[in-house]
């Protein structure tokens, strides 16, 4: 009967240790689905900051028109071109005398 007593108990012991185990990594399932789900989203920021940082800003690059109004100020006009379907007469550059 002791012997019984014993065997219970331990058998008791070892199914109170497997579910102590399956509850932990249970917990640590849940804990490295968590971090997954963080990890994607930093990931996701970063991507996105990456993708606004290689986008050209509207006030970024304005050298093109500041040569053109420069032209414009020393007297330089550009050649305008139009169709043949337009009565409006073409124009030449012209420099300053």
């Amino acid at each position: 009967m002791i012997i019984h007593n014993i065997i219970k108990r331990l058998i008791l012991s070892v199914i109170f240790c497997r579910s102590s185990r399956i509850t932990k990594l249970e917990q640590i399932a849940e804990e490295n689905t968590e971090l997954k789900d963080k990890i994607m989203k930093l990931e996701q920021k970063q991507t996105q900051a990456i993708i606004n940082k290689q986008e050209p800003s509207p006030t970024k690059d304005i050298s093109p028109l500041i040569e053109s109004h420069s032209d414009e100020e020393k007297g330089i006009t550009p050649e305008i071109e139009h169709s043949s379907t337009q009565s409006e007469p073409e124009t030449s550059t012209t420099l300053p005398p």
